[in-house]
């Protein structure tokens, strides 16, 4: 095999293999639903038992918050009667 250049350098960046991020992450982390994210840091919950508990993907949860997605009318009716709060007050800011 023939390589060019520095040897020492060519074979250690050859030997690296591909790296690359798993799944795509946002560009910058920024909340876009205060109110749930504020419901379960105040509740200590964390993000993955609260989607686990209201038959959501934690993702989908993490886009809600996030990304400012909207839940269907059914998980947002679960969500509210999970914090005990209206769907005015927990999704204001993403309608």
């Amino acid at each position: 095999m023939l390589i060019v250049g520095d040897d020492k350098s060519a074979r250690e960046k050859l030997c690296k293999g591909i790296e690359g991020p798993r799944w795509r992450k946002p560009k910058h982390w920024t909340i876009k639903n205060t109110q749930i994210m504020g419901q379960l840091k105040v509740r200590e919950i964390p993000l993955s038992d609260f989607a686990e508990s209201i038959g959501v993907n934690p993702r989908t949860v993490a886009a809600w918050i996030y990304e400012g997605r909207l839940p269907t009318e059914e998980n947002q009716e679960k969500c509210c009667q999970y914090f005990g709060m209206p769907a005015e007050v927990l999704f204001r800011e993403v309608r």
